[in-house]
């Protein structure tokens, strides 16, 4: 008889099989992550990686989507106007233009941040 081990992962769907790794850390790393499985937060380190894995892929994400809105131009609307327009039109039903819309929103509230 042969038994085959995996590490699964509840999903929407289901449970998911998630691949091994073998990875390895510095002792002041190794330190940390054993922190937060005892702060009862996490189970073990495999869901502090995974979770710090999450909030990373999300934060690329982000940038990304900051970088394709400086690079589609500023508009000259005021965050007033914008917050107005989208509020009328509850971001149109043409996904482009709500893409457009929103993503000059981002640009003009890093604007105003700068």
């Amino acid at each position: 008889m042969m038994y085959l081990w995996c590490n699964v992962e509840p999903t929407s769907m289901g449970v998911q099989i998630m691949p091994r790794q073998s990875i390895s850390f510095t002792p002041p790393n190794d330190e940390w992550l054993k922190a937060q499985v005892n702060s009862g937060e996490f189970i073990s380190k495999s869901e502090v990686v995974n979770d710090l894995i999450r909030k990373a892929r999300k934060i690329e994400s982000i940038q990304n989507y900051l970088i394709q809105a400086e690079r589609s131009g500023f508009t000259q609307q005021s965050q007033a106007e914008i917050l107005k327009e989208i509020k009328h039109k509850k971001l149109t039903k043409n996904p482009a233009d709500a893409k457009r819309r929103t993503a000059d929103l981002g640009v003009s509230l890093l604007k105003s941040y700068a």
